[in-house]
């Protein structure tokens, strides 16, 4: 069982690495950033090609679509 500072130093690692990415995106004309973020989406299994939500995710578009 990982002790509680493991799972710290992953858990800030994570953080840091997803404000990085974030950073990189913001960066990006927003054609490219747009197509980076399909394909990240796509390959963590929320998004299908098709660009709607994977089975998994399907009521993140209902939930989604009340937050309009």
């Amino acid at each position: 069982m990982p002790t509680i500072e493991q799972v710290e130093y992953e858990r800030v690692a994570y953080v840091k690495g997803m404000e990085e990415y974030l950073k990189k995106l913001n960066s990006m004309p927003d054609k490219e950033a747009i197509e980076r973020s399909r394909i990240s989406l796509e390959g963590a299994g929320i998004l299908q090609e098709d660009g709607e939500f994977s089975e998994r995710y399907r009521y993140s578009r209902a939930y989604t679509m009340q937050k309009e």
